[in-house]
């Protein structure tokens, strides 16, 4: 039987935390670098994109975000914390690490900028469940927030 007792916290629970926040300021740091990446191109070809549909591109994420918030958040209830962060990160990764290969595809942007912004939406779903469970629930507030305004300082270096 293992040492963790459910509501205990465990011996990784800031390692856990610097993990999530490392994810997160990855993430969104990417979401908002590919501001610039479309700034080059508006009305250049390749892409030959106007300011409108840029501004779409860049809203997607949130988009996505908030029409799947509550069925990714009762998939997280349903799968679980550590395999929907998993996905996440894959998300993330294949959305905006692919992006710089389809640069001269608008279709290819959307749909990798799509992909990425399921991975936000993960990455927010499972935030209380990892902390609260690693934190309990008296001290999982703080780490809470820690891992909130890791969205809005990757967003900032983004």
């Amino acid at each position: 039987m293992s040492n963790h007792q459910a509501g205990e916290p465990g011996a990784y629970r800031w390692v856990m935390l610097a993990i999530y926040v490392l994810m997160a300021l990855g993430l969104w740091m990417c979401w908002f670098a590919q501001a610039p990446l479309l700034n080059e191109y508006w009305g250049q070809p390749p892409l030959s994109i106007s300011v409108r549909w840029s501004g779409l591109l860049l809203s997607l994420p949130g988009l996505v975000a908030v029409i799947l918030a509550v069925a990714t958040g009762r998939w997280v209830d349903t799968i679980g914390v550590r395999k929907m962060m998993i996905l996440s990160g894959v998300c993330g990764s294949i959305g905006f690490g692919l992006r710089p290969l389809f640069v001269a595809s608008f279709v290819g942007q959307a749909i990798l900028t799509v992909i990425a912004g399921y991975g936000l939406c993960i990455l927010t779903a499972c935030l209380p469940s990892t902390m609260i469970q690693w934190f309990g629930h008296e001290k999982g507030h703080t780490s809470i927030g820690i891992g909130a305004g890791s969205y809005f300082v990757g967003a900032g270096l983004g």
